[in-house]
């Protein structure tokens, strides 16, 4: 993709990445956008609330906490759909960091992105395995950018069924879920 494919409106509240191909774990969009900020990790004041949540989202695939860290204000707040709230920079990129490590190879795709200010409205679809099987899930987010360009709320909701369902299927035990011969 080049920069003029980016500046002509195609990925700009559109469905992103659908149409494209993918290279490894990441979309062409993504590695486009990661070939236009290379060696630079960490949010400006000038960057826009978008670009902020897909530099993000870009990120899962190989997740660094240091990395992650920069994207979140102090007082940050993660509300993780079904799983609860988790309070505080330290205590989100902990929660992220261990979720993204059971999930490997993650991939995300963003299908739909609103951005009106410093809220970002994001659909996305992606995928991750566990013991060699994908898993596919389908989240919305909303996130609220703050003027420095750090994330000071992210709120996700998700079919939490259709993933424990995946993951049981694996073999997986889910906490908070009776087992059923699956393996832990």
């Amino acid at each position: 993709m080049t920069v003029a494919d980016q500046a002509d409106g195609a990925h700009i509240g559109t469905s992103v990445c659908a149409p494209h191909t993918r290279t490894g774990n990441l979309c062409t969009c993504y590695t486009w956008f990661e070939a236009t900020t290379a060696g630079r990790v960490g949010m400006h004041m000038s960057d826009s609330p978008e670009s902020v949540v897909r530099e993000f989202l870009a990120l899962w695939s190989d997740p660094q906490a240091e990395e992650l860290a920069k994207f979140f204000a102090e007082d940050a707040v993660w509300v993780a759909g079904p799983n609860g709230a988790h309070r505080g920079a330290k205590a989100v990129v902990d929660e992220l960091m261990r979720q993204l490590s059971i999930a490997r190879g993650m991939w995300v795709e963003v299908d739909t992105l609103v951005a009106d200010g410093r809220t970002v409205i994001v659909e996305w679809h992606g995928r991750f395995t566990m013991g060699g099987t994908p898993i596919a899930c389908k989240v919305m987010a909303a996130f609220e950018v703050d003027a420095n360009g750090r994330i000071k709320q992210m709120r996700e909701s998700f079919d939490m069924k259709s993933l424990t369902d995946q993951i049981e299927a694996a073999g997986f035990q889910c906490p908070g879920r009776r087992p059923s011969g699956v393996r832990t």
